[in-house]
């Protein structure tokens, strides 16, 4: 036979290598990574100290014990001024109030 035969040589690696070898080792990498950045997270995350709840640097303000009504301002309209009463639905007539 010829040395330069149309078929390849099982037992002899073609130029450039073969692409079937790579994908292993490029999976394996990325699993190797992703497993590193997974337990660099983790450690990170569980070595976090707990947040303490704050405690207020001085107490809130008084509520008084009475809120004062603000003074009545002066409207065209006969329902809002001081004079005004609460008369009730039964003072409506039947025909209107």
């Amino acid at each position: 036979m010829s040395e330069h035969s149309s078929q390849p040589n099982p037992d002899r690696p073609t130029e450039g290598g073969s692409s079937k070898s790579k994908a292993p080792i490029a999976r394996g990498i990325l699993i190797v990574g992703a497993m590193t950045a997974a337990t660099v997270t983790l450690a990170i995350w569980l070595g976090k100290p707990e947040e303490q709840p704050k405690k207020p640097s001085e107490p809130p303000p008084k509520v008084p014990a009475e809120i004062p009504v603000p003074p009545l301002t002066s409207s065209p309209f006969l329902n809002t001024s001081a004079a005004a009463h609460y008369v009730g639905s039964a003072s409506c007539t039947p025909g209107g109030c």
